[in-house]
C-alpha cells in the first residue's frame, strides 16, 4: 500500500473496524479475525510510512473513531465469551448427569 497518504489509510483502517464491528454483531468470530489480521497489515503501513510530526493531527479523528469501534467489539466479544462459558459449563452438567443415568443403568 505504498504511496497512499496516511489519510487514506487510516480511512481504509476504519472500514475495516467498521465491517469487523459489523461482523461482531452478527457472531462471526472467525471472519472477524481473518479481517483483524488483514487490518493489521494496513495499520503497520500506516505507521510505517506516517509522518508523525505533520500527519498524526489529520487523522487522530479517525484513530478515536477506531478505537470506539474496537471497544464496541470487545464488549461484544466479552458477551459472546460469557455466554460461550456457560454453554460449556451446560455442556458439561449434562454429561456428567449422562455419565451418572449410564452407571444406574448398568446396575
Amino acid at each position: 500500500m505504498k504511496g497512499f497518504s496516511a489519510q487514506q489509510h487510516a480511512e481504509h483502517v476504519l472500514r475495516l473496524t467498521r465491517n469487523m464491528y459489523a461482523l461482531a454483531e452478527e457472531g462471526d468470530w472467525e471472519a472477524f479475525s481473518l479481517l483483524e489480521s488483514k487490518r493489521q497489515q494496513v495499520i503497520t503501513c500506516l505507521f510505517d510510512e506516517l509522518d508523525v510530526a505533520t500527519e498524526l493531527n489529520q487523522i487522530a479523528g479517525l484513530l478515536n473513531q477506531v478505537i470506539e469501534l474496537d471497544a464496541a467489539s470487545i464488549r461484544l466479544g466479552e458477551v459472546e465469551k460469557k455466554r460461550m462459558g456457560i454453554d460449556i459449563n451446560t455442556f458439561k452438567a449434562r454429561k456428567q448427569a449422562a455419565t451418572v443415568y449410564q452407571k444406574m443403568l448398568n446396575y
